[in-house]
């Protein structure tokens, strides 16, 4: 709810809240509406305070503990409304100020015996009450020697707990040792350049390789000896590879095994002449031999005649020349693959690298083992060749397994691949020496991690320094929280607000308006807080009243209405002094529920003048709402400085519907508000059941339940008043009343006067009202005063029209 101007407060709904349900504010009537000053009226107990405490939620802008299930609304001159729910967001730019025994309570913290009574000496100011009590509940947190609880307490045991930790930490890692031999090892390697290669090599080095050590494989003793010999090696030449030509040996062969399949047919002449293979042999050998010279025999000198030579030369047609010749041709292409084959891989183990040697051995011990048998092979073929050349006419087989020669070709494919690794090792031989570095390097940090059992000790120093870190952090919050709730602590002591001008504006108010100083407000120290003790005459005042209680309270109250108006300084970093803005009177609402105790009449004055002086006389507000039971009060506030259109006069009544009652806001009487004497109003409570009325009597009677319930003691006190003013002596009220009624004073109006008046019985609180009764004892009385003295009693019933 914001405003550009601040308006007025013009009526109040309340469908719930306490005593009041479903009122509803009169509509239509001009003059029954909260004013700039509203002075409201009502017996105890008739809701005044119920009142008070709804406005005190504008002030607060919360709902009362007692009263959460509320629902009620404001009104403003601008038709503006604000509902109970959505009090917390009523203006800020509004200033209402509520007493009450709310107030009391919460601003001036009076300590009560068991008893009842009330101790001498206060804290003064809500804020410094509730100070206070958080500063004890602080040092409680600290330090409760009662419960043996508390951060100090707390820290004792985190101490001792901090330095076991730690001791057995340190214990853990002395036997341990670990960081000196890690870094002891990493000196080793780092010394051993040619086994390790690792220069620089620190322990942070070493536990970056814990992790893959910790996977690696570890080398035995033939292999690092292995690993190690690698090291030594030096380049090696390339080993030459030649392919050998399957695809063409497989031709060959496969000619060779068609060839001798293949057979020729010969003349007689030549099987009449050759005899057998050897004569044969012999004598296609001397043809070949006599071919460009045939006129005598190489071998023996014999002339040859050219008949004999025609005979032989036709035994050998072209077809048997061509077959020898293809015979030859093949029997020297496998002569010289025997010759290829064996020549084909006679490297030296020393050719190799070391890594490849053991490869090597055994891929030549198949080669070998593979080579000599198809060299058999070959070789048994070339004799079967051999043979064809003299069975030229008949087929001849061989069996030739072929896949001997697909073996070797695979055997062939095993070297191909080992030679070129080996070729190509030395072109990586560096980085193959790092690579055999590493896995030396790797395998010797896992023998190091397995001897110093190192995962498993890590893994138990790393719980016993979780456990120190905790024990640390954990004494380390402590004394952080220790740290901190003492600071919370003399922060605290140092937010309390300085009440010393509100302590010496009091006491002045009590000099001043009340025209005494025997009660005073003296400050002291107790437990770092200043606090004030209460003086009658310099005397510890153990016995205050209540009306005393009252009168401190609403002067302490009207201190802290001065505070809006005190002008305060602020200053600034660079020495200024700033002075910070008045509050706008137009801001500012004041709500002051029944300041006079019912137990003491003797501060009515005092209270109205320091109200007139400070508040109305200054016009420092907006509206002010003053509410009171006591009609000498009631009579002093008409005086206060406000014109007649700036006032509102209102009352609060409880009526009796069935079992409920229920509280209402209505327009103060015409006796009251005119003539405001105790005589008038006791005169218009007793005439509300005289006079005539329609319907049922009773039922009305029994509706009005603050009046019936109060009607036997405003009997008593009229007549107390009537009787002393007529009969002005020092006789007993029963005396003047048996003047008054001629010495026979009803029954009726005997047993008000003695029984029903006070409480003289218990019964009497929750025995019900005979309202006939009430109504006869009210008629006698009345008609008595018309009998004796007419003129006063129709000047009293003007008085109340």
């Amino acid at each position: 709810m914001n405003r550009g101007r601040y308006t007025m407060i013009r009526s109040l709904d309340i469908k719930k809240y306490g005593s009041y349900q479903e009122f509803i504010w009169r509509k239509g009537d001009d003059k029954f509406r909260f004013n700039k000053l509203n002075i409201i009226y009502g017996h105890n107990y008739s809701g005044k305070t119920t009142l008070s405490r709804i406005f005190q939620t504008l002030e607060k802008r919360n709902q009362h503990n007692d009263y959460l299930d509320v629902d009620y609304n404001f009104t403003f001159d601008d038709g503006t409304k604000i509902d109970s729910h959505e009090i917390d967001n009523f203006s800020s730019d509004y200033f209402v100020r509520v007493f009450n025994s709310d107030f009391i309570r919460e601003n001036l913290g009076w300590l009560h015996n068991r008893d009842g009574s009330i101790q001498p000496f206060a804290i003064l100011g809500s804020d410094n009450v509730e100070i206070r009590d958080e500063i004890k509940t602080l040092e409680l947190i600290l330090r409760n020697d009662d419960t043996k609880l508390g951060y100090e307490v707390d820290k004792i045991t985190l101490e001792k707990n901090k330095y076991n930790m730690t001791k057995s930490y340190n214990d853990f890692v002395k036997a341990f040792d670990i960081e000196s031999r890690m870094t002891t090892f990493a000196a080793n390697i780092r010394r051993n350049q040619i086994l390790y290669g690792r220069d620089p090599y620190n322990k942070t080095h070493l536990q970056r390789d814990f992790s893959e050590a910790k996977i690696a494989t570890q080398l035995n003793y033939v292999n690092r000896q292995s690993k190690q010999k690698q090291l030594d090696e030096q380049e090696l030449p390339n080993i030459p590879y030649y392919a050998l030509r399957y695809k063409e040996i497989k031709i060959i062969i496969s000619e060779s095994m068609n060839i001798l399949s293949k057979t020729i047919s010969v003349t007689e002449d030549l099987n009449k002449l050759v005899i057998d293979d050897l004569i044969k042999r012999w004598v296609i050998e001397g043809i070949a031999y006599h071919e460009h010279d045939h006129s005598e025999c190489k071998f023996c000198g014999s002339p040859f005649s050219q008949s004999r030579w025609n005979q032989l030369n036709a035994c050998f047609n072209n077809e048997s020349k061509e077959m020898r010749e293809r015979i030859n041709f093949l029997i020297d292409e496998l002569s010289r693959l025997i010759q290829k084959i064996g020549k084909q891989f006679n490297h030296q183990k020393k050719d190799f690298y070391i890594s490849n040697q053991s490869d090597y051995l055994q891929v030549y011990e198949k080669w070998d083992k593979k080579r000599d048998e198809f060299v058999e092979y070959i070789k048994d073929l070339v004799e079967v060749l051999r043979i064809k050349e003299t069975k030229e006419t008949e087929k001849l087989t061989f069996n030739f397994d072929i896949s001997i020669l697909n073996d070797l070709s695979d055997i062939e494919r095993e070297f191909e691949t080992l030679i070129q690794s080996n070729n190509s090792k030395t072109t990586s031989l560096r980085k193959d020496k790092e690579s055999i570095q590493r896995e030396i390097l790797l395998s010797d940090i896992k023998e190091f991690l397995n001897e110093s059992n190192y995962f498993v000790n890590v893994k138990k120093l790393e719980s016993i320094k979780a456990e120190r870190d905790l024990s640390i952090r954990e004494f380390s919050e402590i004394e952080k929280k220790i740290s901190e709730t003492k600071e919370q602590i003399e922060l605290k002591k140092a937010m309390q607000k300085d009440e010393s001008k509100g302590a010496d504006r009091v006491n002045s108010y009590l000099e001043l308006y009340f025209g005494s100083d025997d009660i005073k407000l003296e400050p002291f120290e107790r437990d770092g807080l200043i606090e004030y003790e209460i003086k009658r005459n310099g005397i510890l005042a153990n016995n205050l009243s209540d009306g005393e209680c009252s009168l401190i309270s609403f002067c302490y109250f009207i201190s802290r209405i001065d505070d809006l108006f005190y002008i305060p300084k602020r200053i600034l970093d660079d020495g200024t002094e700033v002075e910070l803005p008045i509050p706008s009177n137009e801001k500012l609402i004041i709500y002051i529920d029944d300041p006079i105790s019912s137990l003491d009449n003797n501060h009515v004055f005092f209270i109205f003048s320091i109200i007139e002086a400070r508040i109305a006389k200054q016009r420092k507000l907006k509206q002010l709402f003053i509410s009171t039971h006591n009609l000498d009060f009631l009579k002093y506030l008409k005086r206060l400085s406000v014109t007649g259109e700036e006032c509102s006069y209102l009352c609060i009544e409880k009526h009796r519907k069935g079992v409920d009652t229920k509280s209402t806001i209505v327009p103060m009487p015409y006796h009251l508000r005119e003539y405001v004497t105790e005589f008038n109003y006791l005169f218009q409570e007793m005439y509300n059941v005289y006079k005539p009325t329609r319907g049922d009597k009773q039922k009305k009677a029994e509706n009005s339940y603050t009046n019936i319930y109060n009607l036997p003691n405003n009997i008593r006190k009229f007549l107390e008043l009537y009787t002393f003013y007529r009969y002005p002596n020092n006789d007993s009220l029963m005396k003047r009343l048996e003047m008054m009624f001629d010495g026979h004073v009803p029954i009726l109006i005997n047993r008000i006067i003695n029984e029903f008046s006070h409480l003289t019985f218990i019964e009497r609180a929750w025995k019900p009202f005979d309202i006939p009764e009430l109504d006869e004892v009210v008629n006698q009385i009345f008609d008595k005063m018309k009998e004796i003295d007419k003129k006063q009693f129709d000047a009293l019933l003007d008085s109340c029209q």
